[in-house]
């Protein structure tokens, strides 16, 4: 019976001049960047290896640049490692089977270096503890979808008073516990002017916060979504 030969490692010379062929390559795919260097092993350069793809990534739409697979199987084998800065879209429900992803979220920003993310979505998390890391951490963000996980005013007030959100142009705090004083919080604050999507559904708002979210003249032209509140005595409560 013939012997299988181990596949041999690529070395350092190897690894740099495939990544210079990838990225020379006009139809090279974020993931397939992304990828290579995951692979690549710590003492064969890979700090700058990332320097390297950091240098062309704006080759690629921003909101794109997501975890892979295999980045995901590394993350939930808490695995995190200095090419996640570069990462601009970070979905966690693709880590749904991680228990706690607002640790996970902390070490990508101590350990992973990320500080700048365009969209960042969830559901069915620790929305208070993730809030608070978005908001001191990161900047940049466009897109801000916490759904189902336990949002409350505090966590709406916190959002409200954070600067890296002046960009936000579609907030989602649908399926949490959000009150009249999370909702003025909003209103009132002068980082969330620019929204065009304010998603408040299945809320704990009383019929006056729905009417002063509705008349928020700085979101006029946006779409506000404020339907099935629950309140105390109410279906759904």
């Amino acid at each position: 019976m013939r012997m299988k030969k181990a596949r041999r490692s690529p070395g350092e010379a190897e690894r740099f001049a495939a990544l210079a062929t990838t990225l020379a390559r006009p139809d090279a795919a974020w993931t397939e960047v992304l990828n290579a260097l995951a692979r690549w092993p710590e003492e064969q350069g890979a700090a700058r290896a990332v320097e390297i793809v950091a240098a062309a990534a704006e080759r690629w739409p921003a909101g794109t640049r997501g975890l892979s697979r295999l980045v995901v199987n590394q993350l939930l084998g808490h695995e995190v490692r200095p090419y996640l800065r570069l990462v601009r879209a970070l979905d966690l429900r693709l880590l749904w089977r991680m228990p706690r992803r607002d640790g996970l979220l902390g070490r990508m920003i101590d350990e992973g270096g990320m500080t700048h993310l365009v969209a960042f979505t969830t559901r069915y998390d620790r929305g208070e503890a993730l809030i608070a890391w978005l908001a001191r951490r990161i900047g940049g963000l466009r897109s801000l979808h916490i759904g189902g996980s336990g949002v409350l005013c505090s966590g709406a007030q916190t959002l409200a008073r954070a600067p890296g959100l002046a960009r936000l142009t579609s907030l989602s705090l649908h399926g949490n516990l959000v009150a009249d004083a999370g909702a003025q919080a909003l209103i009132d604050s002068p980082h969330l002017v620019g929204l065009r999507y304010l998603n408040l559904y299945g809320n704990r708002l009383s019929s006056d916060g729905v009417r002063r979210l509705q008349a928020a003249p700085q979101w006029q032209e946006a779409r506000v979504t404020v339907n099935h509140q629950r309140q105390p005595g109410s279906l759904g409560w």
